[in-house]
């Protein structure tokens, strides 16, 4: 899936896998439009996810993981959206994707993950065996950028 943002003036619309209809928009108007078309890059995903914070979860620490945040993202890629609880009602979840406007999105919980990981490095040592140290918990410690 290939990420792009058309922009036309003040407008932003995001699209995946090209240019599509988007809410009412009709696809004439946006292939008859002369747009700049390019990548969503980090800085924007994190303006994006600043916003959602400010807007809705001031009291949540919420950050950017994955590809994105190592900058070895593709055409395919999806934004990974890290919120620091282990609780969060899906249609929070649902706001979150939906701001991204049609992009893939996943979003980790990371008080679940970090209960997922313990409970694996508990698992391996009863069985005499190294912890994990390339769990997806302590990649996303190392990886994330919180977001302000």
């Amino acid at each position: 899936m290939k990420l792009f943002m058309l922009q036309k003036v003040n407008t932003i619309i995001y699209v995946s896998g090209g240019i599509r209809q988007h809410n009412k928009i009709p696809v004439s108007w946006i292939t008859e439009q002369k747009m700049e078309m390019r990548f969503m890059n980090k800085n924007e995903i994190l303006g994006i996810l600043s916003k959602i914070k400010h807007n809705r979860f001031y009291n949540i620490k919420m950050g950017l993981a994955g590809s994105y945040a190592r900058g070895d993202n593709t055409d395919s890629s999806d934004i990974d959206i890290v919120v620091d609880t282990d609780l969060m009602p899906i249609t929070d979840m649902d706001y979150i994707k939906s701001s991204f406007y049609g992009i893939d999105v996943d979003v980790l919980l990371l008080g679940l993950l970090k209960q997922e990981d313990e409970e694996m490095d508990n698992f391996f040592k009863e069985m005499d065996l190294p912890t994990n140290d390339e769990s997806v918990y302590k990649n996303v410690l190392k990886e994330v950028i919180w977001c302000e």
